[in-house]
């Protein structure tokens, strides 16, 4: 990959760190104004500074638990991306800066796919919540989401990787394709599959990418 391309996650991850620090000054005053708030009653307020507080604690959850800046970096840029199209985007990181059986640039293809594969399927749902989780196993590093989702049969399952293949029309039907070739090469480990959460169903996607010995 170029260094446009390493730019573009450095200056996310760098814009991540300067909003963190931003929340955590105002932290005192913002608390105050929220009891102040809900002292005359008006809890519409209250509850829109609380859901930034939200916010805050996931990007700090992000740079807390993320040693990679460019993983950082493109998670921050998809929660700003999908939240302006009424998405929003929860998530849990846990990374360390581990060298792993892929280059950097494949990983972060796998979870931009991943992530936008899960967000076209959200949007169309009535719950716009969607979730990522990137943590570390014995095997190596699991990354997964979970979206709201039709129950999805598993003969459409056995089809979705492949070239071409695509529920939203012509000339798409790539990016899924990408992520098992990728997978493959390292061979890694893809599972996918309906669940249920509190009586609806979410559509989840694992890859599981190994670590280097």
């Amino acid at each position: 990959m170029d260094s446009e391309w390493l730019s573009q996650y450095a200056e996310q991850y760098e814009e991540l760190i300067e909003e963190v620090r931003r929340r955590q000054h105002d932290y005192k005053n913002e608390i105050q104004t929220i009891m102040t708030v809900c002292a005359v009653g008006n809890d519409t307020i209250a509850m829109d500074m609380i859901r930034e507080h939200v916010d805050e604690e996931q990007y700090t959850g992000i740079l807390n638990g993320c040693e990679n800046p460019m993983v950082a970096g493109l998670v921050y840029s998809k929660i700003k991306e999908f939240a302006k199209q009424g998405v929003t985007m929860k998530c849990h990181i846990r990374m360390r800066n581990t060298g792993l059986a892929l280059e950097m640039w494949e990983v972060i293809d796998i979870i931009g796919i991943l992530l936008d594969n899960a967000f076209e399927c959200t949007r169309e749902q009535e719950k716009e919540v969607m979730n990522l989780e990137i943590v570390e196993t014995d095997k190596g590093i699991l990354i997964k989401t979970i979206n709201p989702s039709p129950y999805v049969p598993y003969t459409e399952i056995s089809k979705m990787f492949s070239l071409g293949y695509s529920t939203k029309g012509k000339n798409r039907g790539i990016g899924l394709h990408t992520v098992r070739k990728l997978v493959k090469k390292c061979n890694g480990e893809i599972v996918t599959g309906n669940q249920t959460y509190d009586d609806d169903n979410y559509f989840e996607l694992q890859v599981m990418i190994p670590i280097c010995f």
